[in-house]
């Protein structure tokens, strides 16, 4: 699939559009400034406000977990926002499903674009000529997100920075190499968020006043105000490396993190945040890598708005004690609920419905909603736990799949084994192979917790099938990427696979048990393997016109004969 770098712009601003039509999204979309820049926007330099701006779109849409949708905007109103603008920019929506944040190194570049390497992933990547790729030079920082424009490019975000600051890159590196070291992984995946953070933050003054705010978080983590003040004498003895791209490893601020994990059940995200700009506000020193203006982005500046975000740390805190003290858990989310302002008491328009206590109805959705609240109130108190908690959030569609169960005991092995086997392929429901891995990741978490926690066995009915399905589900979601949408002539038949010979053809066993050559699309069939099935339609060429690919584990369900799922 080859998608236009203007397919894709087009594709984000009309998500803007689809956020400014919809009052309580809006709202929520002017709040998060706050939250994305921790503070006002930067102001200033017009063309890098307008970068900013766009920075904060591709977060909001396609990484911030929205109370308002219980989801991400590019998750949750995907559906809405390809009745919005047709076919013709769908490609530019499945671009933006698809892209990556990182760290990219800037190797060779030429009039036709740049090769990009990701310091945090080791991948590299050729990037199309554009605006921003102009002004690339060997041996740069080109830091923010990646879209794919067909099988082998990348186009990068007109948000993307330009680090150019010498020692920068080494800087970095060894930040890095220290944090692979102490987490024992080599491929780090950074948030738009974490870089905004990393890059950015550090170059503007936090609002208000930074130290009063880091000692007002310790005081209420418990610590005395002798034990904080000698926290602050700790960072006020050491100096802030401005050269230092990743702060909070390796560091003084480091060891101070670890003794307030081990003696305290403080917000460890949040203390990492407020003492590194403690830390910088005590010293102020100049000497901040260099970002280089650009051409402006073609996304409207997002005005300065007031930061009316609830108190979420203390508002999951108590959610989380309510919990340890055995508390009624749909009272605890009412609460919660206040807290955050997730419950409408505004004028009820024309499309809006009676909100449930819960986001789904029945129990299987209740207990999925269960678990992700838990996910989200535990996030607090790990780092990186915000970040995988809002990708558990994806187990939205095991609710939806689940609505017409009835107890949560009726979510057992062959109901998950339906869900990842068929529904989701049926449905959809798998983008990319990345959300496929993420899918499995929070399955694998789900199955722990239900068993442990609610007594329903998932882990150990469904574990050994969902080790097999982590390989084959991301298959599937590239194969169906290729797959013919419409069925005019109904549901086709069912074909095992049995030998792939690429580059367009394979043999496969239809229902009447006899064996076949079949030929069909290069780009379906490059991602599937023996044993997996295809349903689909023979034409008058003798091609399969493929109408939807499924894993080898589907044979547990369905029988080799025609079936629409």
């Amino acid at each position: 699939m080859t998608t236009d770098v203007a397919a894709i712009d087009a594709a984000l601003e009309a998500f803007l559009g689809l956020i400014q039509d919809e009052p309580a999204l809006r709202a929520e979309f002017a709040a998060s400034v706050g939250e994305f820049f921790h503070g006002a926007p930067p102001a200033g330099d017009a063309g890098e406000t307008l970068l900013a701006a766009r920075r904060h779109l591709e977060w909001f849409v396609l990484e911030r977990h929205s109370p308002e949708l219980r989801g991400t905007a590019i998750e949750r109103r995907f559906d809405a926002w390809r009745t919005r603008v047709g076919p013709g920019l769908e490609p530019g929506g499945h671009a933006l499903r698809e892209s990556i944040t990182g760290i990219f190194e800037v190797g060779d570049v030429d009039p036709g674009g740049a090769w990009l390497r990701d310091v945090t992933g080791f991948g590299e990547f050729a990037i199309v000529a554009t605006e921003t790729t102009a002004l690339l030079r060997p041996g740069d920082l080109a830091v923010g997100r990646l879209f794919p424009v067909d099988g082998a490019s990348m186009y990068l975000s007109r948000g993307a920075g330009i680090f150019r600051a010498l020692g920068v890159k080494d800087a970095l590196e060894g930040d890095l190499a220290r944090i692979r070291a102490e987490q024992s992984r080599q491929v780090l995946r950074v948030s738009q968020l974490e870089l905004e953070r990393m890059f950015w933050g550090r170059l503007r003054r936090a609002a208000g006043d930074p130290v009063g705010d880091a000692r007002r978080l310790l005081v209420s983590a418990g610590l005395s105000h002798g034990q904080v003040d000698a926290v602050l004498e700790q960072l006020r003895a050491e100096p802030f490396d401005t050269t230092r791209v990743v702060v909070g490893v390796g560091d003084v601020l480091s060891e101070i993190l670890d003794d307030l994990a081990f003696e305290t059940e403080i917000d460890l995200d949040a203390a990492r945040r407020l003492l590194s700009e403690a830390w910088y506000s005590l010293h102020e020193r100049p000497g901040t890598p260099d970002v280089r203006s650009r051409p402006a982005a073609d996304v409207a500046p997002v005005g300065r708005a007031a930061d009316g975000r609830a108190d979420v740390e203390r508002a999951l805190a108590e959610f989380d004690r309510g919990r340890a003290e055995g508390g009624d858990l749909e009272t605890l989310f009412r609460e919660l609920e206040r807290q955050l302002d997730l419950d409408d008491e505004g004028e009820p328009g024309d499309d809006d419905e009676p909100e449930a206590p819960l986001a789904f109805q029945g129990a299987v959705p209740a207990m999925v909603e269960e678990f992700l609240w838990e996910q989200r109130a535990k996030s607090t108190a790990s780092a990186g736990g915000a970040e995988r908690a809002q990708r558990f959030s994806i187990l939205e569609k095991l609710g939806r799949f689940g609505e017409p169960l009835g107890a949560f005991e009726d979510l057992d092995a062959r109901a998950l084994l339906r869900f990842t086997a068929l529904w989701l392929h049926e449905h959809d429901e798998l983008s990319s192979a990345r959300e496929a891995r993420e899918l499995v990741e929070a399955l694998e978490a789900f199955c722990t917790w239900a068993e442990d926690a609610q007594g329903v066995p998932l882990r150990t009915s469904f574990g050994e099938t969902l080790t097999r399905l982590s390989a084959a589900l991301p298959r599937m979601a590239r194969a169906n990427r290729f797959r013919v949408r419409l069925e005019p002539s109904g549901p086709g038949d069912l074909f095992e696979l049995t030998h792939v010979d690429l580059p367009g053809a394979a043999r496969a066993t239809g229902a009447d048990g006899e064996a076949r050559r079949l030929t069909l699309d290069a780009q379906v069939l490059a991602h599937l393997a023996p044993g997996d099935r295809v349903r689909g339609e023979v034409d008058l060429h003798g091609q399969l016109v493929v109408y939807c690919c499924y894993p080898p584990q589907v044979a547990e369900l369905v029988p080799s004969r025609g079936n629409n799922g």
